[in-house]
């Protein structure tokens, strides 16, 4: 088996995991990671890691009214991206704790 070696294009010698890494003026953002900004909106699979619910329950919700939604998608597209509106969600939440019972 022959492995291809990187030609040095009259670049300085150098460990080859220091050419490959790429210099940033800020720190690289990963989908799904966000600031302390207050968030507005979110994906399913969101709603599932910060409560718990499942996908099936949350297009129940979106079915009935209870929370609500919004679909960015192309003109013409069949498929979108469906994004919850987390205080329509927080609220739906908020109403459905049950008193104390002493």
């Amino acid at each position: 088996m022959r492995v291809k070696q990187k030609r040095n294009r009259g670049k300085p010698e150098g460990d080859a995991a220091s050419e490959n890494r790429k210099q940033f003026t800020a720190a690289p953002i990963e989908p799904g990671k966000v600031s302390n900004q207050p968030i507005e909106f979110c994906r399913t699979a969101d709603c599932r890691a910060l409560f718990g619910l499942s996908r099936t329950y949350l297009y129940q919700l979106i079915g009935t009214g209870k929370i609500k939604t919004v679909c960015l998608r192309r003109p013409g597209a069949k498929t979108g991206i469906r994004l919850i509106h987390f205080q329509s969600l927080k609220d739906f939440l908020t109403a459905q704790i049950e008193p104390l019972k002493p």
